[in-house]
């Protein structure tokens, strides 16, 4: 999971309980197809991005 913004993060999909508890915390979930690329270990989200300090 990698955030993208205020609130909003981007999540693998297949992961329905975090997706769950994160929206019910009121945080938009952006969820992508990412067997191939996070599930087989070489890579992921948060390979793809870099830390952004917000205030």
């Amino acid at each position: 999971m990698q955030a993208v913004g205020p609130r909003r993060v981007l999540l693998t999909a297949g992961n329905p309980r975090t997706a769950a508890r994160r929206r019910e915390a009121g945080v938009a979930v952006l969820e992508f197809e990412g067997q191939e690329l996070c599930v087989k270990g070489t890579g992921g989200p948060t390979c793809l991005c870099f830390d952004l300090w917000r205030s």
